[in-house]
């Protein structure tokens, strides 16, 4: 019946959340704005919820394919997600865990409270992820850690599909998986987040997380002072 279907929609999602998998909310979010230049209250309410309840994405489809305001449909979402974002209540990651916990999500979940610390003693940085398949970077994401998240990839596909994961800025990396060393790739990943602007001048810390190149046998995660970096950096050059 219509009044469970928002009882099944928040399960869903939370459900996608516990086991990793991307969702997105695609429910007729703002089908007024067909016709109409402003969305209803109840569509606003439907985007707004769908973002605090869990959702990785939210979806137009006839606003912007075949209505009369399809760039004020995209902006007015973006607005809302916009807002919902900046009002998100605090995630217990605990409640986010698989029943049967791997090392990888172990690591993942650990990652999440290193954030947790870098907001409470206001550090400013960020999280990057460096993945095969992507799945280290859709771990961290469910837990809604309090920084954004690069990932870097040698895919192509996998970049593609985590630029939908909540909190996920992807970037691929063609060399950066297999043919270096756990460090070196850091190091690598720390400079081309640099390069493509993802760490600014006020970032002073970066949590960088890696798999093995033995699959499944471990995860190298590092934390590292951007500006004692840089001291090396210059030492270096001179």
């Amino acid at each position: 019946d219509a009044w469970d279907v928002p009882k099944w929609q928040k399960e869903m999602v939370r459900r996608c959340n516990k086991e990793t998998k991307p969702v997105i909310v695609a429910t007729q979010m703002l089908e007024s704005m067909t016709e109409n230049s402003r969305p209803t209250r109840a569509e606003a309410s439907d985007v707004y919820n769908a973002v605090i309840d869990g959702a990785d994405a939210v979806m137009l489809s006839g606003e912007s394919s075949v209505g009369k305001y399809p760039i004020e449909a995209v902006r007015v979402m973006n607005e809302i997600v916009r807002v919902a974002q900046g009002n998100m209540p605090d995630r217990d990651p605990k409640a986010y865990d698989s029943a049967e916990k791997n090392l990888t999500e172990t690591i993942c979940h650990a990652s999440c409270t290193i954030a947790h610390e870098f907001k409470e003693v206001n550090f400013s940085g960020k999280i990057i992820v460096i993945t095969n398949k992507g799945r280290a970077a859709r771990l961290i994401s469910k837990y809604r850690p309090d920084l954004p998240i690069l990932a870097f990839s040698d895919s192509e596909r996998v970049v593609r599909e985590l630029n939908l994961v909540w909190g996920v800025r992807a970037h691929h990396f063609p060399d950066i998986v297999d043919d270096l060393g756990l460090e070196e790739k850091a190091m690598a990943a720390i400079k081309t987040a640099k390069e493509i602007g993802y760490l600014s001048a006020l970032d002073d810390k970066v949590c960088v997380i890696s798999a093995s190149r033995y699959i499944g046998a471990g995860v190298f995660t590092g934390v590292y002072d951007l500006n004692a970096l840089k001291v090396y950096e210059n030492a270096t050059k001179k």
